[in-house]
């Protein structure tokens, strides 16, 4: 009988107190993270999720691709951080993006957005620009609005960021150091705030002196380019009898002249004999050329049909007679046959401002 009673025990331990232990030792327990990964507003398919426990740069614990309605799912995740990252399905997006995520006692649904590649064009990178440059970037059809930031290199301070740019250029405002380089990316967004694309600070410029000069020899034609490109200086062939430096130096925007307001392309153009370093200027009946180039950005406060190139005279600011407006191009462009400090002049743009008038 006692062998009996004992077997009986035995065998409720083994099938009552086994399967807890199994149980115990292989837990269903874990939550789910769902989402659906897109573009701006198209789903995107066929692209892998990674879950990754903590940080980026630790590797995954579980990879997904995305179906055909974009959408993916990880199963039986346990309590923690997370980072989801997102790799590109071609080379017209960013290489990977991500999101930081907790998980803390529930289902998690969270969509990612993957940005396509922004492009800088100008400055180059490296290049030496001068005080202040239009930035200009790559246009995105998704786009609503840019945001353009721009940092000091040597330590990454924050220098500008514009939020709220409709357009693809961005004329610079703080005042900057020469020598110092800076580095600026542009993000995108559509019209439902999310993030469509990206530069990653693919831009760097450094400010560097706002003179520079040129040797001109009688017999060839010679052109001098501003740094930041929007300002050219061509002395014909025949124009001078002897060789001269050409030397143009950046300005500031004269102020205070009434009807008349500059919009930050203002310069001086100086020739000098090589021989003795004098003043000197084209031969009679000879000129030469300047072309000067704009953008939308610089026309906020200014009427575009009424630019003009003036010069000073010594006493005021004078309209160029030769001063032609290409406002298709956006160019400026002058024949003059004497060489001074010039200003993009124009009237101001009549702003209305109405006042804030409360209901009854």
């Amino acid at each position: 009988m006692k062998i009996r009673i004992g077997l009986c025990v035995l065998m409720l331990l083994v099938f009552c107190i086994t399967p807890v232990q199994l149980a115990s030792s292989h837990p269903l327990s874990g939550h789910t993270i769902s989402g659906k990964v897109y573009y701006s507003t198209q789903a995107l398919a066929g692209v892998d999720v990674e879950l990754i426990p903590g940080s980026v740069a630790v590797p995954p614990i579980d990879v997904t691709t995305t179906a055909a309605d974009g959408s993916y799912t990880f199963l039986n995740v346990s309590d923690q951080g997370y980072t989801l990252k997102v790799d590109r399905p071609g080379p017209d997006y960013v290489p990977y993006s991500t999101l930081s995520i907790l998980m803390a006692g529930s289902d998690l649904t969270e969509d990612l957005y993957l940005p396509k590649r922004l492009y800088t064009l100008f400055p180059d990178f490296n290049q030496e620009v001068e005080t202040n440059p239009v930035l200009c970037w790559s246009d995105l059809p998704e786009a609503a609005r840019y945001e353009v930031k721009i940092v000091r290199s040597s330590d990454w301070q924050e220098i500008e960021h514009p939020k709220n740019l409709f357009s693809t250029c961005y004329k610079t405002r703080a005042n900057y150091t020469i020598g110092m380089p800076y580095v600026w990316e542009v993000t995108a967004f559509d019209m439902f705030g999310h993030k469509t694309g990206l530069t990653d600070f693919s831009g760097r410029y450094t400010i560097t002196a706002q003179g520079i000069g040129i040797a001109y020899y009688p017999g060839n034609a010679w052109t001098l380019t501003s740094l930041n490109q929007d300002i050219s200086v061509t002395l014909p062939d025949g124009s001078i009898g002897e060789k001269a430096y050409l030397n143009y130096q950046r300005q500031k925007d004269p102020s205070g002249i009434p009807g008349l307001l500059g919009i930050d392309h203002s310069f001086s153009v100086v020739l000098t004999k090589a021989s003795d370093f004098s003043i000197d200027t084209v031969l009679p009946g000879q000129h030469y050329s300047i072309h000067v180039t704009y953008s939308e950005v610089e026309l906020d406060d200014v009427i575009e049909s009424t630019l003009a190139l003036y010069y000073w005279n010594g006493s005021g600011w004078l309209k160029e007679d030769s001063s032609q407006l290409d406002s298709v191009n956006h160019v400026l462009t002058a024949a003059p046959d004497h060489f001074a400090t010039w200003a993009v002049l124009a009237e101001p743009r009549l702003k209305v401002f109405l006042p804030n008038v409360a209901k009854p």
